[in-house]
């Protein structure tokens, strides 16, 4: 019987003894006074690269760690037609879906641009 009871504390003594050297984690908190476009994020995903997206309503902001890179709307071909962004996704090729409330558009890590997709098939229909 004594040697079931200190068999026992040996065991609850090893396991708490795991859980007071368990590592710490340091957290940061970002937000607009740190470069994020807005406060509010709908969306995350890590690309393979590393950097880590965060869609917004108020554009789409690349973190690598130290600071923000935002990408908002813009009138030109190889940018995104809506700041809103819902969601993102990368796929295998590493290029990232991100979809948006004025529709989809694809990012290139290799030209740093976006394209948007396409709704209509073949035969134009939409």
């Amino acid at each position: 019987m004594r040697l079931k009871i200190i068999r026992l504390l040996y065991l609850l003594l090893c396991l708490l003894g795991g859980v007071a050297t368990a590592a710490e984690y340091q957290f940061r908190h970002y937000d607009t006074n740190n470069g994020l476009s807005q406060n509010s994020v709908m969306s995350i995903v890590q690309d393979n690269m590393g950097f880590m997206w965060f869609g917004t309503n108020d554009g789409m902001n690349r973190f690598d760690g130290r600071s923000f890179k935002v990408y908002h709307k813009g009138n030109g071909a190889n940018q995104l037609g809506s700041d809103r962004i819902g969601v993102m996704y990368e796929a295998p090729n590493h290029e990232l879906w991100v979809g948006t409330d004025h529709g989809v558009y694809i990012y290139s890590p290799t030209t740093d641009s976006f394209r948007r997709v396409s709704t209509k098939t073949a035969a134009g229909e939409s």
